[in-house]
């Protein structure tokens, strides 16, 4: 009697320790985790807005004349290359006209870049020369316009750690013909800039890779 007692209880153990364990691994098979590690690389970027796409530069007989065109610049670094480049004033923005002659851009006057918080880097100056480059087809589709391409110039701005402000870009057309026909005469003026990954680099870069093609 006693050995059946023991056996009965052996076996009794034995069938609550298989229990246990397959109540273990059921629960094991219904809940399970693990992880991943996830990163994003945060790169260099720049955007560039025209302030005013309609700039009147006033009345002229001969003389000089004045522009002053405004852009805004917005970048996660602060050293910034900037150019820019423009063409002549036509009649009637009509590039086509052989019978008038168009206004030409002051070249000798070069062009001057001003950002209010920044500094052309390595002592530089923020005048650029600027020379004839051929043409372009114009932006109305009316012929081919006379190019000029001003120098790039580096900026390192004085915000902490972004560049982020209005930039204005000062040229010069030479209206020199007493004679010329009245009316109005137009042209484009075109701003490109470029962030430079280095940081203090010092001058360089180019900003317009289309080479003095305009952008779309």
């Amino acid at each position: 009697m006693k050995a059946l007692k023991k056996s009965i209880v052996a076996s009794a153990i034995a069938g609550a320790l298989i229990l246990g364990t397959a109540s273990t691994a059921v629960r094991a098979d219904l809940e399970s985790h693990d992880k991943a590690h996830v990163y994003v690389n945060v790169v260099s970027n720049i955007s560039v807005q025209t302030l005013t796409s309609n700039v009147g530069l006033g009345d002229i007989q001969t003389g000089l004349i004045n522009g002053s065109l405004a852009f805004s610049v917005n970048a996660n670094m602060e050293a910034v290359s900037i150019s820019a480049s423009a063409t002549s004033l036509y009649k009637g923005n009509d590039a086509t006209n052989t019978e008038v002659a168009p206004i030409a851009l002051n070249a000798e006057a070069g062009a001057t870049y001003i950002a209010p918080n920044a500094n052309p880097l390595q002592g530089g100056s923020n005048s650029a020369s600027c020379a004839e480059n051929g043409t372009i087809p114009a932006p109305n589709g009316d012929g081919d316009m006379t190019l000029f391409e001003c120098d790039t110039i580096s900026f390192e701005s004085s915000q902490d750690g972004y560049f982020s402000q209005d930039v204005m870009v000062e040229l010069q057309w030479h209206q020199d013909d007493p004679e010329k026909t009245t009316g109005q005469y137009s042209g484009y003026v075109f701003f490109w800039a470029s962030v430079l990954d280095g940081g203090g680099g010092g001058n360089g870069g180019d900003p317009n890779p289309g080479g003095g093609q305009p952008p779309g």
